[in-house]
């Protein structure tokens, strides 16, 4: 992926835990580019995941828009749900329905569902820790959800044991991002490779559309479909072909 003088850099990461789209700029002139228009939130970045929710916690209370503060102690590797001190954080939960398919059970007994969220800024851990805080934690996820029984406030405790192996595989997907592509050079690279527990997507396996104006990039229907519903691929889709009508911001 790299460009002819050799240079290739990102302007944005994933969690370890979390597969899908990667952007990669193949020259100076792209990063920044996509570095401004980060800054100045052009981009809008689409997530597909599976929850563990609590019992008490009504699917109507999770969807909407959520605003929380964030703050990662020096040292930790958890982001915490501050009441002040932390920096602001938003996201919308699009879309959460009960999984209907076989699929991973949660050890704890909980409703599995699977969500479509978009993320409005990209603080650390920012999805695991706000809907952990909410009480959806994403299934699998250890860290934010230790095996042990506990209050929903101790899974943010940077005091306590280390998590155990996790007993099932997070799925949290990068699945589809709009950004305006730049202007200079060839192709910035949207989808490089990205290392993770739960798969890797090249630019040569993302769906691309979009114009000079906004590009919208997605994982193919016929991978989601390994992880996810036929009703949660084909909402992705409907939200992917709105993106396409839509003029840009």
């Amino acid at each position: 992926l790299r460009g002819t003088d050799g240079f290739a850099e990102l302007p944005h990461r994933l969690d370890r835990i979390t597969s899908g789209i990667l952007m990669a700029a193949t020259s100076p002139e792209a990063l920044r580019w996509h570095n401004r228009a980060i800054q100045e939130r052009q981009w809008r970045k689409f997530y597909l995941t599976k929850l563990a929710v609590d019992p008490g916690v009504s699917l109507r209370s999770l969807q909407g828009a959520h605003k929380a503060y964030l703050k990662t102690p020096r040292g930790s590797r958890v982001t915490q749900v501050v009441r002040s001190g932390g920096k602001p954080s938003f996201l919308d939960v699009l879309r959460i329905c009960p999984c209907v398919q076989r699929g991973p059970v949660d050890p704890k007994g909980r409703q599995v569902c699977e969500a479509m969220i978009e993320l409005h800024t990209g603080r650390y851990h920012q999805i695991r820790a706000m809907l952990s805080h909410l009480g959806a934690p994403v299934l699998g996820d250890t860290l934010y959800d230790p095996p042990e029984e506990g209050h929903r406030e101790h899974r943010q405790s940077t005091k306590r044991r280390q998590p155990r192996e996790p007993t099932i595989d997070p799925v949290l997907v990068h699945a589809m991002l709009q950004f305006p592509p730049a202007p200079l050079g060839p192709s910035p690279g949207a989808g490089a490779p990205e290392e993770s527990t739960s798969g890797t997507f090249t630019s040569s396996t993302l769906d691309c559309d979009g114009s000079t104006a906004m590009t919208v990039v997605s994982v193919p229907e016929e991978i989601l479909a390994a992880q996810f519903s036929p009703a949660t691929c084909s909402a992705l889709q409907c939200l992917k072909t709105s993106l396409n009508s839509s003029p840009p911001i």
